[in-house]
């Protein structure tokens, strides 16, 4: 068609739309049958039209109900994560809180005279001279830290010594902040190294003042190692805070593979310490 015919055909389409009346609209329209209509016509037949019926019925009745949460992948596999372990023996006891250790070090980075200020409040400073040379007088048996995890306050005990642990205090072990000192875990209920670090979550806190070297072994041990800020930028120890924070909970969420044994435990040795060597 030239220009002008095509034009002519396109205002003829629209006069003739134009000329509809509402009695040829309604000629054309199609009603909508209901489902429930449509199942039962005559003649035709649609596959499991009851229970369709049946599924939106179902529907309909519950519309305004609560719905359930869905269930985690620990509870699809019939495997239960660590904080409800945990969960069950609070409700049997509240004074069983979740235990945090650290080295029985005055000279470690993270002790238990400075647990609280890093791990609770995001900064970190020695503790005072005073505390530290007279460091068994000074320091507490146990001190708590409070950790906001899936919702809920938790509070936690740290202890750096396990003497007197019956069973009920070693299963509420979470973790371990190791200074690389592996004389740390004499005693321990575990056969190996490799056991403990599988039923327990060790972290390592490398510090960054005056170039302080890490021992090899440490990198040969599952340990997360979280590298510290320099004392000065204190800004930055939230995030330090926070990535210890992140490997609990993220042991928390995970079935604990139990390896406790009671026929022997860990022989702590002091040995020589290779350190790594510096990056140039």
């Amino acid at each position: 068609l030239t220009g002008e015919g095509a034009a002519g055909s396109s205002r003829a389409k629209v006069d003739k739309a134009s000329q509809l009346s509402y009695a040829d609209v309604m000629a054309r329209v199609r009603p909508v049958k209901e489902l429930d209509v449509i199942a039962r016509l005559p003649g035709r037949q649609i596959p499991n039209a009851e229970l369709i019926l049946k599924i939106a019925k179902d529907e309909v009745d519950n519309w305004n109900r609560p719905r359930e949460p869905l269930p985690s992948l620990g509870e699809l596999s019939g495997k239960q994560p660590l904080w409800q372990e945990l969960e069950e023996m609070l409700k049997v006891n509240p004074e069983d809180l979740p235990i945090i250790m650290v080295p029985c070090n005055k000279n470690a980075p993270v002790n238990i005279l400075n647990a609280t200020m890093l791990l609770q409040d995001g900064l970190y400073g020695r503790p005072p001279m005073n505390s530290v040379r007279y460091f068994e007088a000074a320091r507490k048996e146990m001190v708590e830290v409070v950790r906001n995890i899936k919702g809920k306050q938790w509070k936690f005990e740290v202890r750096d010594s396990t003497k007197g642990f019956t069973k009920s205090h070693w299963l509420r072990v979470v973790a371990v902040i190791t200074d690389g000192n592996d004389w740390q875990f004499k005693d321990w209920p575990f056969e190996n190294i490799v056991d403990l670090f599988t039923t327990i979550k060790g972290v390592y806190f490398k510090a960054c003042d005056k170039n302080e070297q890490m021992p090899i072994h440490v990198t040969q041990w599952s340990v997360a190692i979280l590298p510290m800020a320099p004392t000065q930028l204190q800004h930055r120890f939230g995030a330090v805070r926070d990535a210890f924070w992140m490997q609990v909970e993220h042991f928390l969420s995970s079935e604990r593979l139990k390896k406790f044994v009671n026929h022997t435990s860990i022989e702590g040795v002091r040995h020589v310490v290779r350190m790594t060597k510096p990056v140039l």
